[in-house]
């Protein structure tokens, strides 16, 4: 997504912590503020993405900013999942 007229690109790798735990399996991940747990985009791309959808067929959107339209799809949907939750 732009910045100041410039395409940006964040590329992070988190951070695997190792569980102390001797009976643990877990590979607990760094959380990051500017995502949610188990996504590979950032909230602000996820939230243009859902407002887009509200005006904007799903498929040009995927064109617009170069992803599937399952990534569209799935950013819309969290959208209002989390509106119908707010609102109960």
């Amino acid at each position: 997504m732009a910045w100041a007229g410039h395409p940006v690109e964040l590329r992070y790798a988190p951070v695997r912590v190792e569980c102390a735990c001797a009976h643990c399996d877990a590979a607990p991940v760094e959380m990051v503020a500017w995502a949610d747990p188990y996504q590979r985009r950032t909230r602000r791309l996820q939230q243009r993405l859902a407002v887009s959808a509200a005006s904007m067929p799903v498929m040009h959107i995927a064109a617009i900013h170069g992803l599937s339209w399952l990534t569209v799809r799935r950013a819309e949907g969290r959208a209002i999942d989390g509106a119908i939750g707010e609102a109960l």
